[in-house]
């Protein structure tokens, strides 16, 4: 019988289950992220739509928003958000209970009590955990802290692959799964529909070497599902650094778009990735920023790349919540309006804190999309431990363009 835990085994008893749970067919595929979502009369999460897997077999299901109780009047509680086998979204309401500070003062979610709500009957899959502070009445007053993720990635689509001396007997091969048959060295697979077992190549299609590049965001279509605060009424068109179109902002006015984790973007940086963005400024253009390591739910707050391409300035800044910025180091390289130039942040790369910057020229000619000459670099900026979150942030005032954000880790 499989392992099972429960609340007696402390707070880490959800995401244990969900490990076990992943052998069984049970695992989260893509998309639904729990964030807060606003309401001043009531306690509102949204859930993204995705694609899990239950029992083996995948379920989607679409964006949903979802109303919590309101807090007890004398405790907090912890609420559970999941996706079931049909493909709806719901909640199990946890228990209000004091919480023991001294048995994990950091961080709320490690803590015991109250009791995460159990979920071993749940014939579907977890989502997200939700702090309900004590009395509280409205999601206006929460934060992304309140909000516990609980997803865990379904290995390879099937589970965890094992590793079998010899094919499964049939009689256990009700459902489709995979293998890998050591004797023979293959990858295996028993597909249901057909009611036969498949075998894989194992001929190397690609080799990696050196870094892993992931595309965060193309901006060639409509940046606004995935991205908050602002309208996003880019326009998209050429010149681009890569393909046939860019994020393009004509206003002299500031457009600000900022993305937390569970938004929706493939891919969030943290610590130890380097975040890089095509930038293209226009006459009247005041500065266009990249912002990384966001951890407030607000246009600043987080760690930035600004150019200002009319005064030859590049900056790593520090920026708060409440506006203030600091600056953790600059550098004045020769820079020309109408001129794609490719920036980059290597996040912690001198340590935690401390975020080495440069600014690139670019080929686009008919090798387009390509880094060329390295123009100014700010590799000793100063340690600022502030922002450590995993969101990101863009800022473009005056016309300019986007295009090709990535994450290279």
């Amino acid at each position: 019988m499989p392992q099972r835990l429960n609340a007696d085994d402390g707070a880490g008893a959800q995401p244990i289950n969900s490990l076990f749970r992943l052998g069984e067919g049970y695992g989260w595929l893509e998309g639904g992220g729990v964030t807060i979502a606003s309401s001043s009369t009531s306690i509102d999460v949204r859930v993204d739509s995705g694609t899990v897997r239950v029992d083996g077999s995948l379920v989607e299901f679409s964006q949903a928003t979802l109303t919590l109780p309101d807090g007890a009047p004398d405790n907090p509680r912890r609420d559970l958000v999941y996706v079931d086998y049909r493909g709806d979204v719901g909640f199990i309401q946890g228990e209000p209970a004091a919480t023991v500070t001294e048995l994990s003062p950091t961080d709320r979610f490690q803590n015991p009590v109250p009791v995460p709500p159990a979920a071993t009957a749940l014939d579907g899959v977890p989502l997200a955990e939700v702090w309900i502070p004590t009395g509280e009445t409205a999601s206006d007053n929460l934060t992304p802290r309140d909000v516990n993720d609980l997803r865990i990635a379904d290995v390879g689509g099937f589970g965890i692959v094992p590793v079998l001396s010899a094919d499964p007997p049939e009689e256990d091969l009700t459902q489709t799964r995979l293998w890998r048959n050591d004797s023979v060295g293959e990858f295996r697979a028993y597909a249901a529909d057909a009611d036969q077992i498949v075998s894989f190549s194992t001929t190397v299609e690609t080799s990696f070497s050196g870094p892993t590049t992931r595309l965060i965001e193309d901006f060639e279509d409509s940046i606004k599902g995935n991205w908050r605060g602002g309208d996003s009424t880019y326009t998209y068109n050429t010149p681009a650094f890569e393909g046939s179109a860019a994020a393009y902002w004509s206003e002299s006015s500031r457009a600000t778009e900022y993305s937390l984790q569970g938004d929706g973007l493939p891919y969030y940086p943290e610590s130890g990735d380097t975040v890089a963005m095509a930038i293209y400024a226009e006459s009247g253009n005041d500065n266009i920023d990249l912002g990384f390591g966001k951890d407030v739910d607000d246009y600043s707050g987080d760690n930035r790349i600004r150019v200002d391409v009319g005064n030859d300035s590049v900056q790593l800044l520090s920026t708060d919540a409440d506006n203030t910025e600091r600056q953790l180091g600059s550098a004045s390289p020769s820079l020309s309006l109408d001129t794609w130039y490719i920036i980059e942040a290597d996040y912690d790369g001198g340590g935690t804190g401390v975020h080495p910057t440069r600014i690139y020229s670019t080929t686009t000619g008919s090798d387009p999309g390509q880094r060329d000459t390295e123009l100014a670099a700010i590799s000793s900026p100063t340690s600022d431990e502030t922002h450590q979150g995993r969101g990101l942030a863009l800022e473009i005032v005056g016309p300019g363009r986007l295009d090709y954000l990535h994450a290279l880790s």
